[in-house]
């Protein structure tokens, strides 16, 4: 036990001096830490090398511990701790390198270029040397994962960028591995030690992984034969459609595969995804028995994705100068969807036994209890700003289980509009025009022309004839009907009128 302590606690110093050296590069500053990085890049190689014969030793430990622990324990569980402490071990150990990995190549980022020594002309024949200093861009590596299809470009540009450099010494490209590596393709060279001999043994062992020709082939193809088929036509999708077709065509390629032989079978599988508008414009276009050609068809489906996208941004531009319209919505609310009447599963009130037992007046009373429309029976508004129906039976703004048939003769009947006799005693005299006279019967029946002529001392009196005016009773209404006369006009174009 006292063992298994000692190895944990040098764990954690070596774990603390990591971090110490993370530290370090997140609060770098060139001024006064550059003098500090080869010290620092050492101290980091000689914590690498303690971590891994340290955790050689601990897991030894933990191994014989628990074999001695589970000695009698059925096979299962002695799996199921093997298994267990297995997994607890490579995610200490994947943790600590990948944070190693970082730590490093940050370091080695931020050393300083060498310094280079140029000849520039001066007067006279004589020239002088001088120092240039230049900052390069940090080199940005693509991260793979293990994916086979990302393994080609990944190759190509860690050879370009690392692998092929000849100022890096083999432990710093093996650092820029490292880095650059993640999930299974870390695990991959997880169990080989970071030196300067292990590098070409960890590049040769991903190389054997990720470099099979024949499932990178597969696995573009897949990708190809398993795009979903468009459904409508958009640009947005025909033109991932394309670009998938084409990217993984370009792979394929690359790889030494004559796609250029392929023409009638990309030409099908791509018709296949496409959708029936698409597709029926396409065969409009062609027009021919003869076989078409994977190029005439990406021809077109490109010369097509730029009407559509064409016509996307038209439909865009009216809306975007267009001002937005106030929004109306009338929001029904039902809390928990239970009914408001009977507190059951909410159903519309028809089905609602409980309201249908209820008398008139019990119906109003409950919804204004419920704070509901009473035109829809729904809450969150009222029946002046509803824009549901009417009542079946009267057309009134209520539900038609509200209706009551002494509704209509419940209108008090002294409440009526004012009449036009009415609004004619409340004007004052005025002189009459001999050339125009107003009638106004109540059957609008055409008016005697003898009741047309007035005298001098009539035209001074307002007309208040009582008989030609009926006031009737009427039920409150949102509707306004304005008041009308028939006039006759005679002038000098008409003898009689």
């Amino acid at each position: 036990m006292g063992d298994l302590q000692t190895l944990r606690k040098k764990q954690e110093i070596l774990l603390n001096k990591l971090e110490v050296l993370n530290q370090f590069v997140e609060h770098y500053k060139a001024e006064e830490h550059e003098c500090q990085l080869e010290v620092r890049l050492g101290m980091l190689n000689d914590v690498y090398l303690e971590f891994t014969n340290l955790r050689t030793k601990l897991e030894l430990l933990l191994e014989e511990k628990d074999a001695a622990k589970y000695a009698d324990a059925e096979p299962k569980v002695k799996q199921e701790v093997v298994s267990h402490r297995e997994e607890a071990n490579l995610q200490v150990v994947q943790e600590f390198d990948n944070k190693f990995c970082k730590v490093k190549a940050m370091l080695i980022a931020k050393r300083p270029v060498k310094v280079v020594a140029q000849t520039a002309p001066s007067v006279g024949d004589a020239d002088t040397s001088f120092p240039l200093r230049v900052k390069l861009p940090d080199i940005h590596l693509p991260n793979f994962s293990g994916n086979l299809r990302e393994w080609v470009t990944f190759r190509d540009t860690f050879k370009s960028l690392i692998h092929r450099n000849s100022k890096l010494t083999s432990m710093d490209k093996f650092t820029y591995l490292q880095s650059s590596l993640s999930g299974p393709a870390l695990l991959e060279i997880s169990g080989i030690d970071l030196s300067e001999e292990n590098y070409s043994v960890a590049w040769n062992a991903l190389e054997e992984e990720y470099g099979n020709k024949k499932l990178i082939v597969k696995a573009h193809l897949d990708v190809i034969l398993d795009l979903e088929p468009l459904t409508k036509e958009s640009y947005d999708g025909l033109s991932h459609l394309l670009g998938e077709f084409e990217k993984n065509l370009q792979m394929l390629d690359k790889m030494g595969e004559k796609t250029a032989d392929w023409s009638t079978v990309m030409a099908h599988v791509l018709c296949s995804k496409l959708d029936s508008a698409t597709l029926r414009n396409w065969e409009t276009h062609h027009n021919s028995k003869d076989v078409p050609t994977y190029k005439a068809l990406l021809e077109f489906l490109r010369a097509h994705c730029s009407v559509l996208q064409s016509i996307q941004r038209a439909k865009a531009k009216p809306s975007e100068q267009r001002p937005p319209k106030a929004a109306v919505c009338h929001t029904a609310v039902r809390s928990s969807n239970q009914c408001h009447f009977c507190s059951g599963p909410w159903h519309t009130p028809f089905r609602c036994f409980k309201f249908q037992k209820m008398t008139i007046s019990e119906r109003n009373d409950a919804v204004s209890r419920n704070k509901l429309c009473r035109n829809c029976l729904k809450p969150g508004h009222n029946p002046r700003m509803c824009e549901g129906g009417t009542c079946h039976h009267c057309h009134q703004k209520h539900h038609s289980m509200l209706h009551n048939d002494q509704m209509r003769s419940s209108v008090p009947q002294q409440q009526s509009r004012p009449t036009a006799t009415t609004s004619v005693q409340r004007q004052k005299p005025r002189p009459q025009n001999t050339n125009q006279t107003t009638h106004t019967p109540a059957n609008n029946a055409p008016a005697n022309p003898t009741n047309l002529q007035t005298t001098d001392s009539q035209a001074t009196q307002p007309q208040t004839t009582s008989q030609n005016y009926v006031a009737l009773p009427v039920t409150p209404t949102h509707n306004i009907i304005l008041s009308t006369a028939l006039i006759r006009i005679k002038d000098r174009f008409e003898t009689r009128c």
